[in-house]
């Protein structure tokens, strides 16, 4: 089942990420759906316990 984002992260610059079987794609959004996006969100701007 596919459902909505609800969580969407803008880079500064473009990235590269992986996909399935081994694609990848340059992109400056990420849309996300997560269970939790609040605490992925305040784990995101303290830096993911850097």
């Amino acid at each position: 089942m596919l459902t909505a984002p609800n969580v969407l992260l803008t880079f500064a610059a473009p990235v590269v990420v992986a996909g399935p079987y081994g694609t990848r794609r340059t992109v400056q959004r990420l849309a996300l759906h997560l269970d939790q996006p609040r605490a992925f969100l305040a784990a995101w701007a303290s830096g993911l316990g850097a």
